[in-house]
């Protein structure tokens, strides 16, 4: 091949990589449709964080994304939810429920036992019964509890930091302290990553539906990545189920 032919191969590849590149570079959008959100803080929030407290920064670096690639801008309003059930708990809100409640734990609502108020099932169901979003378009509940729930399989676990309805207009999330917090995680990267997971599922995000290989805010990819501007956090999967049209 002459030295023009091999000039004009490389061109052409370069253009091809470039226009490759910015089609998956995310844009910056300014115009957006404003999403009104209430966020209920439990009666042991308020008590160790204040109204709204540090979930007033957390919840801007959670409307990054949505705000600037979806134009979906979340505009909180901060609500005290004084009868939440995991601020019944007897136990200490960084406790774990013990062997003998575990007997009484159902993940429904209303919950029958006199056990077992930081089942999060049970507290997420209370948040839709009693604060449904009305004039809002989302709901999201917040304790600083630990919580757990019964897992197909498993059985009792507190390995459930929050809920979300996929579609729907509901998220529960606990609210991590330094002393609940997870060994190698930040607080305020995991707090923003989980609210942003959950929040993912009322736009139609769906858990292990990820692309393979792929990283995505719902499978955790960035619950150790402290840019809080990254405006691209899901999988091309997930980009696909996104709907921003749903709120």
């Amino acid at each position: 091949m002459s030295i023009i032919g091999n000039l004009r191969r490389k061109v052409g590849l370069f253009i091809l990589c470039a226009c490759f590149l910015i089609c998956l570079t995310p844009s910056y959008i300014s115009a957006y449709d404003t999403v009104t959100i209430k966020v209920y803080l439990d009666s042991k929030y308020i008590q160790y964080e204040g109204n709204p407290g540090s979930i007033s920064t957390i919840m801007g670096y959670v409307n990054y994304p949505f705000q600037y690639y979806w134009g979906e801008k979340l505009t909180p309003t901060y609500l005290a939810e004084n009868s939440m059930p995991a601020s019944n708990c007897q136990l200490s809100y960084a406790a774990c429920c013990s062997n003998t409640c575990s007997t009484n734990c159902t993940n429904t609502y209303p919950c029958t036992s006199t056990y077992h108020h930081k089942n999060i099932y049970y507290n997420y169901l209370y948040m839709c019964t009693w604060n449904p979003a009305g004039s809002y378009d989302l709901v999201m509940g917040n304790t600083i509890c630990k919580v757990c729930y019964n897992a197909d399989g498993i059985g009792h676990t507190d390995n459930c930091p929050g809920l979300g309805a996929v579609t729907g207009d509901h998220t529960f999330a606990m609210y991590y302290r330094t002393s609940t917090i997870p060994s190698g995680l930040d607080v305020d990267i995991y707090n923003t990553r989980l609210r942003q997971h959950e929040i993912s599922h009322n736009y139609g995000c769906e858990d292990g539906g990820c692309m393979y290989n792929s990283p995505c805010i719902m499978k955790g990819s960035y619950d150790t990545v402290d840019v809080y501007d990254s405006l691209q956090l899901w999988c091309a999967d997930c980009h696909f189920d996104f709907n921003p049209n749903i709120q």
